[in-house]
């Protein structure tokens, strides 16, 4: 069966040399698109480094297209007016995989359950003294048992299940993951769909655990690069989530016709909003890429935007990432790293974290 390029299907209809077919020439229209033209947008996708492009987006048209069709938005004042705007909502436009349909596309997420702060407290301290002193890898040690127990006591999963919850989904809407990485996203989904049924289980699980995953990646890789306790964890956690967004583009199509940002934007058209960029838009921020807890924004602008894929999961990440951070310091103050945090390729929209080591200190 034939595969147009460029169109969201769902790999569970082809076979492997018509879905091999359909990541390669997406991968390739991208890496040329970045290559040859130098298109900013492209060569994230393709994954060159964000701060490296970052520049380049923001001396461009605050609405400009795309070598890829699509229209792009990297400041901030116009990304939250985008994703406030009724006309412009979630959907399938130009996305590599549909792996749930409507999972990624939904105008408001089903509202995710709370976990108890007393558990969460008891549950960080009890994986930090199991980590003990030394050296280790604290996203297998604390930032992914924390995330998956907590969904796990929040959906009743048993531990497998928990550990079952995929990451890399989210990069597959945008970026074309290898054929074995796509076949091993639709075989997770399909392991739990029929267990998980209740209203917005699927999307807790599936989205879920990933997104505490990297904001809590995130904010221990930023707190062991600074070297010392933090104040205020909440306030670190708020400038984790400006720095490192748990979506660095959000994708909207155009309901009606629109203007914005000067660009006229016609029914069913992409608009991608480049969430990381608009965090740190230098007409916003002084020093956009420090970081720098509880810092005043010019002109009291509202918080960077992170779009409705993850937005629900939000809460819950910060939470958790606040309280694991509080008692990384509280029993291991003088913790540093021992290398950057690394990250998985082909994970041009969350960062894809995957390893982190650490020597963690009294």
């Amino acid at each position: 069966m034939a595969v147009a390029p460029l169109q969201a299907i769902d790999p569970r209809r082809y076979g492997d040399a018509a879905l091999a077919r359909h990541l390669l020439t997406l991968r390739g229209e991208q890496w040329i698109g970045g290559e040859e033209t130098g298109d900013p947008y492209a060569l994230l996708l393709r994954g060159r480094e964000p701060a490296s492009v970052f520049p380049r987006l923001w001396e461009l048209p605050d609405v400009h297209r795309s070598t890829t069709g699509a229209w792009v938005t990297a400041r901030q004042a116009t990304a939250s007016a985008a994703l406030a705007d009724p006309r412009l909502g979630p959907g399938p436009a130009g996305q590599a995989l549909v792996v749930v349909p409507g999972l990624l596309d939904r105008d408001a997420p089903p509202p995710v359950p709370g976990p108890d702060p007393a558990w969460v407290a008891r549950r960080c301290r009890e994986l930090v003294d199991a980590a003990g002193a030394g050296e280790t890898e604290v996203l297998s040690a604390l930032a992914r048992p924390l995330a998956r127990d907590c969904v796990r006591e929040l959906l009743g999963l048993t531990p497998q299940e928990a550990e079952a919850a995929p990451e890399g989904l989210v990069d597959a809407r945008l970026c074309p993951p290898p054929l074995r990485a796509a076949r091993a996203l639709v075989a997770a989904v399909d392991a739990v769909r029929g267990r998980l049924t209740g209203p917005g289980e699927l999307a807790l699980w599936a989205l879920g655990v990933d997104t505490a995953v990297r904001v809590m990646a995130h904010a221990l890789a930023l707190r062991l690069e600074a070297g010392a306790p933090l104040a205020d964890p909440a306030a670190a956690v708020d400038e984790v989530l400006r720095l490192e967004p748990p979506v660095r583009f959000e994708t909207r199509v155009a309901r009606a016709p629109l203007t914005l940002g000067g660009a006229g934007i016609e029914a069913g058209e992409q608009l991608v909003i480049a969430v990381q960029a608009a965090g740190r838009d230098p007409r916003v921020h002084v020093e956009p890429d420090a970081f720098r807890p509880g810092r005043q924004t010019r002109g009291n602008a509202p918080r960077p935007p992170w779009g409705a894929a993850v937005d629900a999961y939000v809460p819950m990440a910060r939470l958790l990432a606040v309280a694991l951070l509080a008692e990384l310091d509280r029993a291991f103050p003088r913790s540093r790293p021992v290398e950057p945090l690394v990250r998985r390729c082909r994970a041009p929209v969350t960062g894809g974290p995957v390893r982190l080591r650490a020597v963690l200190s009294r």
